[in-house]
């Protein structure tokens, strides 16, 4: 198998201190050479924000899974069209479990990205902030979707808002690459250069080292919430952290997450 999963998702020291649940959630799979993701985050000021998350991803992973795939890439209408049905089924989701809880559905605000990626091509989705960042073997750390930034800070464009499915950004890219890293926005200040959107080299490339030491899920998972957890990450942003990193690569190697300096 060419993909080689890693995620793992960590409460903000923030959220610890006041004993409230993580409100992020991701989930992955791989089929064949198909691998897929999916990364939510909560709102904050949402009541019941990390059932949200959840409900999202489940829903979304089932819709993406649910594609009778193969490996001739989708245009970008097809894309839009794809991606907008599972939006509204994620939101139909969020509706019923909004009724079975007995609250609204803003109450169960969540941002959301998700993406399906082949060794020729990409194609991804994103409501909200976030981060999707993918490089090409002998290319740069792009990121892909600019987050949905506000006016304010931390104000963003949820699945639940009433023009989500507008502002709703969708990209399908050719060729192959060799690593895709989706994120919430807690660590977008330590990864992503706000002054011109770029990923932040010396983050990410540590990180897709370490994915070429082909790691088991668990081992991914404990080495991720370990490094997302460090206290000098905690000082720079006390928010829920999720991560989940893929990489598509054949010869293997052993290498060991970032050092502490980030």
């Amino acid at each position: 198998m060419p993909w080689y999963a890693a995620h793992a998702t960590v409460t903000g020291s923030a959220h610890r201190k006041l004993n409230l649940p993580c409100q992020d959630f991701s989930a992955f799979a791989i089929l064949d050479e198909v691998a897929l993701g999916v990364v939510s985050d909560g709102a904050g000021s949402a009541a019941r924000s990390d059932i949200g998350a959840r409900v999202a991803v489940e829903t979304m992973l089932e819709h993406i899974k649910g594609k009778a795939w193969n490996l001739t890439p989708p245009v970008l209408d097809e894309a839009k069209l794809f991606f907008a049905e599972g939006s509204a089924r994620v939101l139909k989701a969020l509706q019923t479990r909004a009724e079975a809880e007995g609250c609204c559905e803003a109450d169960l605000a969540c941002t959301l990205i998700a993406f399906f990626a082949t060794p020729g091509w990409l194609a991804a989705m994103q409501i909200g902030d976030g981060l999707l960042v993918a490089r090409a073997p002998e290319g740069n750390y792009e990121l892909l979707l600019k987050p949905d930034k506000g006016e304010y800070i931390n104000e963003t464009t949820f699945v639940t808002s009433p023009l989500a499915a507008e502002q709703m950004q969708v990209c399908v890219r050719h060729g192959e690459f060799s690593f895709v890293c989706a994120a919430t926005d807690g660590i977008e200040s330590v990864s992503i250069r706000y002054q011109d959107w770029t990923p932040h080299i010396p983050f990410f490339e540590p990180l897709e080292q370490y994915m070429r030491s082909r790691p088991s899920p668990e081992e991914g998972a404990a080495d991720v919430a370990e490094f997302l957890d460090r206290p000098k990450l905690n000082a720079r942003s006390d928010d829920d952290k999720t991560m989940l990193l893929y990489s598509y690569m054949k010869a293997p190697s052993r290498l060991l997450l970032p050092s502490e300096d980030l």
